[in-house]
Order: C-alpha cells, then structure tokens, then sequence
C-alpha cells in the first residue's frame, strides 16, 4: 500500500484547507480569522484584491495544535445557582 507523503512546508491556497484539514476552515472563515488578526500564519503575495494568500500546511496544523481541548484536562465548569 503507498502512503501518501505531504510536505509541511508546502504552501496550499485558502481553497484548500478547508477539503484537506477540515475544522471548518472554509475560505470565508480564514479571510475573518486574518481580519481579526488571528488564524494559522500565511503569506500574502502581491497587494489589494490582486493579492494570493497561501497556507503552510504545517502553519495550519500547529495553529490547529494551540486550539486543541483535552476534556480530560479542562476545568470542570461551576454550577450556576439558578
């Protein structure tokens, strides 16, 4: 069986996260997390609506890693007094 080999380094474009990472990590929702100055790094080339915006894979995973929940190891919530 061959296994498939990816690059981490690899630049993708935003159309091609969501298809390979999931998370919904759609394009709409990659051009808000750049606005409010958050989301996985990416590098912009060229400038105004011209511009192409790529992804590193590994950018995309480790920036996915930082928002990972153990519920093992999350405070348990307060009970709220109702």
């Amino acid at each position: 069986m061959d296994s498939l080999i990816v690059n981490p380094d690899e630049r993708i474009r935003p159309s091609e996260v969501e298809p390979e990472f999931g998370a919904g990590l759609c394009e709409k929702r990659l051009r808000q997390l750049r606005w409010l100055g958050d989301g996985p790094a990416y590098t912009k080339a060229g400038k105004g609506t011209r511009a192409r915006v790529y992804y590193k894979r590994a950018d995309i995973a480790e920036w996915l890693d930082r928002h990972r929940i153990d519920p093992a190891e999350a405070e348990p919530s307060q009970p709220t007094n109702a």
